[in-house]
């Protein structure tokens, strides 16, 4: 189990956090998260992240023409240069000041850097590293900081846009040679090179747009003998709104326009047409916006909201939202998976609760009933969901449909921690006040109020035999409930410091209780006895804060667990808290097998260990004020002892774990972070044993086996090598009347292996009856062995998780199919005859309802072999 701790995250739940822009590459929508790219796949509605970090929060994204390169720059101006396609770190260089926009030639040969009052360019890096990637070509100076750039298509002129002007340069031009194009009366927010639309297609020259905050949009034209300073305005257009235009975008004849109150427009030139009029939201600000091009035309829009964390993508065509995603504008405060694994769920400061697609990474259902932060999520056996928030409201809502269905009164009390019972019968509710009130979920009705603690209560948890709850405190005590029987606290485990987290461990009576003094302890329910003990204070400390005075090796600020977890075969705990670490501690040996960093994002309080001595003042760290560009004048001005205003101070988001839920599967988990929920999953891999081998036992040996046709040996081969590829090629090798045979002659030792590479191909091969009779076999002629070896229990959930995943894209696509069979007899017959059409149609329902019992029918037989 402690290689699903992977230290690389796969995907983070949120959408567009970092306030920069966005852009297409194809099908693919890159947007900053944090200080990590994420990838969404239009086509698939799939997600990931990429594996590089940036030193702090990504600020600007640029991808070369030909999709190789990716071009990532943070707040600071520190660019990481990656290859696309394999995913991989290439290049670092430092432009030494916050990049405003970075554009890369349409042949690929320079980069454009706009930062403080200059515009450089830059030769393009290659692919193969070198000690100095990047070659200074040309810098130039502008009078304002420009915010935007834009290439021509011939990539021999460059247009920025620097405060209320358009400054045009050439690749030819020398130093301080430009042309200056005045109209506006704002800021230039994007600036554009397109083709002329009243010209003809074989017409190269192109036109300039200039798009400023107050709406202004102005067209200007190159004179006919081409020279530099020879640019005239031929029209100007309006967009007429009573808030800023905050963000352009401009590709061929369509120009997308997006507000500061969420609303974007879009117009057709030359005649400025306003095609739609649409709105992400009251409370959404549109940040960045995007266009998909597809042969020389844009198909879909993009826009992302730094401000409701939002990401649209609208296919303008169509008039349909092709991909509509939203994360919490807050932090993340609460996290749960359902039983089947297949859905994750996280609830935040904003009150809302969001329940995401594990395979995917986007978004199925978002509830905004609440009205405060919601503390705590958990899932019944049913696959309901049950969230409680600080509004004094718990609801029940039904992740299928979408909806909720049952309302819970807490009457006045403020609620704490959640956990519901194995039966999905009972549900209790810790208080902040230390009350637990027991609800039947059935009828929603109070049932019970336990009053043992007199302060908050921390946390719940329920004991595998369903009788049993324990209920952690800050008040000092853990204490073990008999909820059934009705005998009410059966003992009080009284620990010397404030219990800040408890959870049950799934085999057995132990619990695990997490102390203000850094430790976790381990208890046995039945002997009310300790059984062990972590001192976990070192092992959590590290990352020292801008507001400590002293190192992280003298601070004297005290680190704890917040948050700990079981894992799902009960042989490891996982504890995180209020530090850049989360701990993997073996349950048994109380030892540290692993220590994960959660982010190395330098804009995070908490990530580095030592700090600049030199941003320290005697008001706190420079890095607490605001010392933009608006306040600087206004801070030199006040030449005040302190050097600064205390109304200019912010707080800075730390490095810490809010809390962790791990996949009933183990195959993957998900931690809360002030960067948002972070899914870290399990790669495939097998364990070699050198032991099990002889000389015989080679890959060339296993493939000859499988060609001779002697697949029992070939399998036994494979996997004693250990080698996963070679076990897939043999499992696939196998047929389908000889799988049953093959799965008799599997050793038991070796079934954990075998049916995780089962459940990977059940996963993503599309030979499904095969691996489905794989599985099958496994579970008939070994259940009773593997249910009894710690090693598959692993394995067998991954096997369920992909069951039901295939299962229901399997009813999808029958479903599909179905009802294209249907519209298609009836189309097809409209010309014949309402009464051969109905004869047909009764024909056809004849061959369909078959079909759906056959379903069923298999779907029951899968439920009850797993």
């Amino acid at each position: 189990m402690v290689g699903l701790f992977a230290e690389v995250p796969s995907n983070i739940l949120a959408t567009y956090t970092s306030g920069g822009n966005i852009l297409f590459h194809g099908d693919l929508l890159l947007t900053p998260v944090a200080n990590r790219v994420r990838v969404l796949n239009t086509k698939t509605n799939k997600s990931r992240i990429l594996s590089f970090e940036t030193r702090k929060n990504v600020q600007r994204l640029a991808v070369s023409p030909d999709g190789t390169l990716l071009y990532a720059v943070d707040i600071d101006g520190h660019c990481v240069v990656a290859n696309l396609i394999s995913d991989v770190e290439i290049h670092k260089h430092n432009f030494k000041a916050p990049v405003n926009a970075i554009a890369t030639s349409p042949d690929g040969q320079y980069v454009a850097v706009t930062h403080k009052f200059l515009v450089e360019i830059w030769k393009a890096p290659g692919l193969v590293p070198t000690l100095a990637p990047f070659e200074l070509h040309h810098r130039h100076n502008t009078a304002q900081q420009p915010a935007c750039l834009a290439w021509s298509s011939d990539s021999r002129t460059l247009a920025v846009g620097s405060g209320a002007l358009v400054y045009v340069f050439t690749m030819d031009s020398e130093e301080g040679d430009k042309a200056i194009l005045t109209g506006h009366r704002d800021h230039i927010v994007t600036v554009a090179f397109t083709p002329d639309p009243s010209g003809s297609p074989s017409d190269t020259e192109e036109l300039i747009y200039s798009i400023s905050r107050d709406g202004a949009l102005h067209q200007w034209e190159p004179a006919p003998d081409g020279g530099l300073n020879q640019w005239s305005s031929i029209g100007s257009h309006f967009f007429k709104h009573a808030v800023d235009l905050t963000s352009a975008a401009v590709v061929g004849t369509l120009v997308v326009a997006g507000f500061d109150d969420g609303e974007f427009r879009i117009h057709e030139m030359p005649d400025f047409d306003n095609i739609h009029t649409l709105s992400m939201g009251s409370g959404a600000s549109i940040t960045a916006s995007a266009m998909l091009v597809s042969q020389g035309r844009a198909d879909q829009i993009a826009l992302a909201s730094d401000r409701s964390k939002q990401v649209v993508v609208w296919d303008w065509q169509s008039e349909n939202y092709v991909v509509r995603q939203g994360g919490h504008q807050g932090n993340p405060l609460a996290v749960a998976y359902n039983p089947k694994g297949t859905r994750v769920a996280t609830a935040g400061e904003d009150g809302r609760v969001i329940v995401w697609d594990t395979r995917t990474g986007m978004s199925v259902a978002t509830f905004a009933d609440h009205t405060a932060p919601v503390v705590a999520l958990a899932f019944t056996p049913t696959d309901a969901l049950v969230s409680v928030s600080l509004d004094r409201a718990m609801y029940a809502y039904d992740t299928t449909k979408a909806k909720r269905f049952r309302t819970f009164d807490l009457g006045e009390v403020r609620p704490s921690s959640l956990t519901i019972d194995n039966g999905g019968g009972l549900l209790a509710v810790g208080t902040e006040d230390g009350p637990i009130l027991v609800f039947n979920f059935q009828t929603g009705s109070l049932t019970d109020t336990l009053s043992q603690h007199d302060a908050r209560v921390s946390g719940l948890a329920f004991l595998p035999d369903a009788n049993t709850m324990v209920s952690g405190s800050w008040d000092g005590t853990v204490v073990v409930w008999d909820i059934f029987d009705c005998q009410g606290a059966v003992e009080t485990l009284k620990h010397e410091h404030d219990v800040t987290a408890v959870d049950a461990s799934p085999i057995g009576k132990e619990i695990v209780a997490a102390t203000s003094d850094g430790g976790l302890t381990f208890w046995d329910t039945e002997s009310a006895e300790p059984t062990g003990f972590i001192d976990g204070k070192r092992d959590i400390a590290g990352g020292r804060s801008v507001h400590d005075r002293r190192t992280v090796t003298t601070s004297e600020q005290g680190r704890y667990f917040t948050t700990v977890r079981y894992t799902p075969d009960g042989l490891h705990v996982v504890a995180g808290g209020d530090s850049k670490w989360l701990c993997v501690y073996h349950r048994q040996t109380r030892a540290l097998v692993k220590k994960i960093q959660i982010s190395s994002n330098r804009s995070l309080d908490g990530v580095l260990d030592f700090l600049n001595s030199k941003e320290m003042t005697e008001v706190g760290n420079r890095s607490l004020f605001d010392l933009d560009a608006e306040n600087a004048p206004r801070m030199a001005a006040k030449k005040a002892d302190r050097g600064y205003e205390m109304s200019s101070r912010k707080t800075m988001p730390s490095a810490r774990v809010i809390a962790i839920a791990i996949a009933p599967s183990g195959t993957e988990w998900v931690t809360c972070t002030e960067e948002g929920p972070i899914v870290w999953s399990q790669s495939v891999s097998v364990d070699f044993d050198p032991l099990d081998l002889s000389e015989e036992i080679t890959a060339e040996r296993c493939r000859q086996l499988l060609k001779q046709g002697q697949v029992e040996t070939a399998v036994m081969a494979a996997i004693k090598l250990g080698n996963v590829e070679l076990m897939k090629t043999a499992v696939l090798g196998v047929p389908v009347d000889s799988i049953k045979s093959v799965s008799r002659e599997i050793a038991p030792v070796y079934l954990g292996r075998l049916a995780n590479v089962v459940a990977w191909l059940l996963e993503s091969s599309s030979a499904f009856e095969k691996m489905i009779r794989w599985a099958e076999s496994l579970v008939f002629v070994h259940g009773r062995t593997m249910r009894a070896r710690s090693e598959c229990i692993e394995p067998l959930r991954r096997l369920q998780k992909a069951v039901v995943e295939r299962t229901a894209q399997l009813t999808q696509v029958a479903d599909e199919n179905r009802h294209r069979l249907i519209y298609l007899l009836r189309a097809g017959t409209e010309a014949v005859g309402e009464e051969e059409e109905m004869d047909g149609f009764d024909e056809i329902e004849d061959v369909l309802v078959p079909i759906r019992d056959e379903e069923e029918e298999e779907e029951e037989s899968e439920e009850e072999l797993l």
